[in-house]
């Protein structure tokens, strides 16, 4: 099932963010994979893990700060917004957002993969 429409709020909090062409395309390809991909500032790859192994990478390597974006092919869960807040992670981009995540952090912005691709996929 496929949100027919982004709500009025996500539209104007992802107007806020620059997500580059090649990470669109990663968007894209994950589709599937149950895979995630981590990225620093400059949206450059740091690392390419396996969805269910992303909350024990978080928790290790706690120490590193560069993560600012997270994409995973998954469900957003509110367990993984509590581990990508402690560490400084400022976007997350899932498959899904569960029913028990609040998406109006003010420290992380969490959108879905068809939020993202219908916003950058049209420029």
């Amino acid at each position: 099932e496929r949100p027919a429409e982004i709500s009025a709020e996500v539209e104007r909090s992802i107007e806020r963010i620059q997500i580059p062409s090649t990470v669109v395309e990663d968007i894209k390809s994950l589709t599937g994979t149950l895979t995630c991909i981590i990225y620093d500032q400059g949206w450059n790859v740091l690392s390419k893990i396996s969805v269910r192994d992303l909350y024990e990478f978080l928790e290790k390597n706690s120490g590193d700060t560069n993560i600012y974006a997270i994409v995973l092919d998954g469900i957003v869960t509110q367990r993984l917004v509590e581990s990508a807040k402690r560490r400084g992670v400022k976007i997350l981009i899932g498959y899904r957002i569960g029913s028990q995540v609040s998406t109006t952090n003010e420290e992380i912005m969490i959108y879905t993969f068809d939020e993202v691709l219908k916003k950058f996929s049209s420029q």
